[in-house]
């Protein structure tokens, strides 16, 4: 064999040895459990895939695993919490009802104070940012994951090595400013707003206020957001010749984003966004010997209640709470195993018989098992996604953000039903479980979801995984750049073009007028002959 050949042979070993072991530093700033979980679910893979994995991080690591090394904001929740004026017990109860009174500017705006916060909590955190900080300069990253669900607030880190490939991921479906890091336009026409309480196909009302929606956000961003954050970053980084947050999020090449054609609204992507709706949903395991005789003894089935990880059910008050027992009490031929944050003698009352509560469950196990009949949930995206793989019916009580957007589609698709926190009672909970686990059709709708949901030639992992080595393996590839970044928001959308014919038939008009005035207008009007 020519040695021409062996040094191709060792070249093309060299080069997917190298893929198959890059250093990949991935920058999660948001506060939220479940968010971590989802992150360290594509981190974790990662590095068992071979890569070595920096994970920066406001969570502590759940375990370890090889070639995964955490770099946490110490005490980032404490200390987000601690200025709060709350004292960090955010009156879900009241935000869910400004929503349903249509008040859903406050969503769009809420956001942008949240993220503000957060990215300020960050930085102020000062083990987690040194650590990165002080590694030397001529260190090398092959590419940086940014978690931008809450905006850049990380991503001026980057600016330290040189800028190496960017992957955007959020496991917020695929929310309506993805478009700032890799261009292309939403359409509020027809695709609603993640905090909009409306169907894809709006009445001309419901269009105007999805419109204003996506306009307000935009501005927030534009004028709160971005200057917001370049004054908590310039406080921090003493980097020379940093860019702007914009020019940096917008050197973004990929997004994976949190979201599946079969369970969300359809609309044009760009080229280099891949859905990966479902990552975080795993093998089923076998559940704990006390919950799996608990699900298992229901009569008629077991329903299991969640609320997530941000929506403490403590919080949701007692006359909630009591309504919420009383409901469970009144189907003795259910079992209800129930995630409660705090210690069941917490309960207004006692629990009944058929009802289980524990502070943790294993929510992906539960949904998987065959006597599990619906699910009573914050309509989360993860807790959709997770629900409908298995297909399982669910009863929604949205409270904030994308759930509301969640449940209206579900109630679209046939697979749930939506109730008001506020208006919620006995009677309303009572009828609509039974509604959901009695009729059907709830179920055969969600079994045919979850047939199209995992109907797919890879895992929703194993495609996040191929994707990212992908641009590994071509950082230059074509696909990553949109010129609607060049062309800015007016051009993309042609409303400039749409002035320009509006100007031509006002001068059109005019010149008509000016004419018919100039020909007739003038002429002497004949006068009448009086005695």
């Amino acid at each position: 064999m020519p040695s021409s050949m062996y040094m191709k042979i060792f070249v093309l070993i060299f080069s997917v040895s190298c893929v198959s072991c890059a250093n990949i530093l991935y920058l999660h700033g948001i506060l939220s459990p479940s968010h971590h979980l989802w992150n360290r679910i594509l981190a974790k893979e990662l590095a068992n895939t071979g890569h070595n994995v920096t994970f920066l991080s406001v969570d502590k690591p759940i375990g370890e695993t090889k070639n995964l090394h955490y770099i946490v904001f110490e005490n980032a929740y404490e200390d987000f919490h601690k200025n709060d004026a709350n004292g960090g017990e955010f009156d879900f109860i009241k935000f869910a009802e400004e929503i349903n009174n249509n008040k859903i500017i406050v969503g769009t705006r809420a956001l942008t104070g949240f993220a503000l916060q957060t990215c300020d909590t960050i930085y102020n955190t000062k083990s987690g940012l040194d650590k990165i900080l002080s590694y030397p300069d001529d260190f090398k990253f092959d590419l940086v994951i940014q978690d931008f669900t809450f905006g850049p607030c990380l991503m001026p880190i980057i600016h330290k090595f040189n800028y190496p490939s960017i992957i955007g991921v959020t496991a917020f479906l695929n929310p309506s400013y993805s478009n700032n890091l890799v261009g292309g336009n939403k359409h509020p026409a027809y695709v609603p707003h993640f905090v909009a309480n409306m169907p894809q196909l709006m009445t001309f009302t419901q269009r105007f206020y999805n419109f204003l929606l996506y306009t307000v956000e935009k501005l927030s961003f534009e004028y709160e957001l971005y200057p917001g954050l370049e004054k908590t970053v310039r406080k921090h980084l003493n980097f020379k010749d940093l860019p702007s947050i914009k020019e940096i999020e917008q050197k973004t090449k990929l997004l994976l984003l949190n979201s599946d054609h079969a369970i969300d609204y359809p609309e044009p992507l760009q080229p280099n966004m891949v859905l990966v709706g479902g990552l975080q949903i795993t093998e089923p395991k076998e559940l704990p010997a006390d919950i799996k005789k608990f699900v298992e003894s229901g009569k008629k089935g077991t329903v299991l209640m969640s609320l997530g990880t941000n929506i403490l059910s403590n919080l949701l008050g007692d006359v909630v709470l009591t309504s919420i027992l009383k409901t469970f009490e009144s189907l003795p031929e259910y079992n209800f195993i129930w995630k409660f944050e705090s210690e069941p003698h917490e309960l207004p009352i006692k629990p009944s018989k058929n009802v289980m509560v524990s502070k943790f469950l294993p929510q992906n196990d539960l949904l998987a098992h065959s006597n599990l009949k619906a699910f009573i949930t914050h309509a989360g995206g993860l807790s959709t996604q997770e629900s409908l793989w298995y297909g399982k019916p669910m009863v929604g009580i949205p409270f904030i953000d994308d759930q509301y957007r969640t449940i209206e589609k579900s109630v679209t698709m046939g697979v749930g039903v939506k109730l008001e926190i506020a208006k919620l009672n006995v009677d309303i909970f009572r009828k609509a479980i039974k509604e959901v686990i009695e009729n059907p059709s709830y179920t055969e709708n969600a079994q045919k979801i979850s047939k199209l949901f995992q109907d797919k030639p890879k895992k929703p992992l194993e495609t996040a995984i191929w994707w990212i080595e992908y641009v590994l393996r071509n950082p230059d590839a074509p696909i990553y750049k949109s010129p609607t970044l060049e062309l800015g928001f007016l051009a993309s959308n042609n409303y400039d073009i749409y002035l320009v014919i509006i100007a031509c038939l006002h001068i059109i008009g005019f010149s008509i007028r000016a004419v018919y005035l100039k020909l007739f207008g003038n002429k002497s009007t004949k006068k009448v002959k009086t005695n």
